[in-house]
């Protein structure tokens, strides 16, 4: 079954600069007005941490704790990651959760699944991930990523800007 520490170290640098740059850890705004450290924003994901340290004066390794306590709880469990049996496609999931939200993540990896669209990823939607080759469902899975990119920046022109690193991220593969 797939790891929790492994999805997380697979998304990290797709949240946040590296550790050797200067800005590691620092607190930035995003396009919504929210502060955001290592990709937890405060307007969302990271609401719970407000009134906490996480944003102000809170150390490096404690905050990457408490935003992998927050993740672990808030995306990796709701996206069964857990009952997911090839760690690259957990990885994947768990990396589109983190950026798209899990409601739509979860449509996302059901549409690449070919099941039921609900936006809940239940026993039906792991089964089916489960028995598919994984190199497919990662295929699936950048295709469909790819496609919502296309459809927000549709009804969003304003997040063109968006566009090339959205695209690197969703085409962006867990090693093997």
């Amino acid at each position: 079954m797939a790891d929790f520490s492994v999805a997380f170290q697979y998304m990290l640098p797709n949240e946040t600069f590296a550790p050797t740059d200067m800005r590691y850890g620092k607190v930035t705004t995003d396009n919504d007005g929210g502060l955001v450290r290592f990709g937890v924003n405060s307007k969302s994901l990271g609401a719970s941490l407000v009134n906490t340290t996480f944003y102000t004066t809170m150390s490096n390794d404690e905050a990457i704790k408490a935003a992998a306590n927050l993740y672990n709880i808030s995306v990796w469990k709701p996206m069964q990651g857990d009952l997911l049996t090839s760690q690259r496609v957990a990885s994947k999931i768990f990396d589109m959760a983190v950026n798209q939200g899990v409601h739509e993540a979860a449509k996302l990896a059901q549409r690449a699944a070919l099941v039921q669209v609900d936006g809940v990823i239940g026993p039906i939607t792991v089964a089916t991930i489960n028995s598919i080759d994984e190199n497919q469902m990662l295929k699936s899975l950048v295709t469909e990523w790819i496609w919502f990119i296309g459809l927000v920046i549709e009804n969003h022109p304003e997040y063109v800007s968006y566009k090339e690193d959205w695209t690197a991220r969703a085409e962006k593969l867990p090693v093997a």
